[in-house]
């Protein structure tokens, strides 16, 4: 019964797009948060590189590939670029680096 019920749970999650993405989410900060304090006070938003190729342009990711997280704290202004496959902080900088949109 107890196997089945995980089971069960295991594929609540797959099948349900929030809860694998909040999974994501605290797999993805669980890992940074072993060799980077991250900020505690805020939530980040976290992105997922789909086309490396058409950012290239921009210095911070020059080395991204694709299924990269871009990782953004707002408040802190700190943004990284994080590399799951390998557990790698690809690149990081300061939000007032990054070029604002629209210029």
């Amino acid at each position: 019964m107890f196997l089945y019920q995980k089971v069960e749970e295991k594929e609540k999650i797959i099948n349900d797009p929030a809860k694998n993405m909040e999974l994501e989410r605290k797999v993805v900060l669980d890992r940074l948060n072993k060799f980077i304090e991250l900020p505690s006070d805020e939530e980040p938003t976290i992105v997922t590189i789909l086309d490396a190729e058409k950012l290239r342009n921009q210095p911070l990711f020059l080395k991204a590939e694709n299924g990269d997280k871009l990782i953004v704290y707002d408040k802190a202004r700190k943004v990284l670029l994080y590399r799951y496959t390998t557990n790698k902080i690809i690149e990081f900088d300061s939000i007032d680096m990054m070029p604002a949109v629209g210029q």
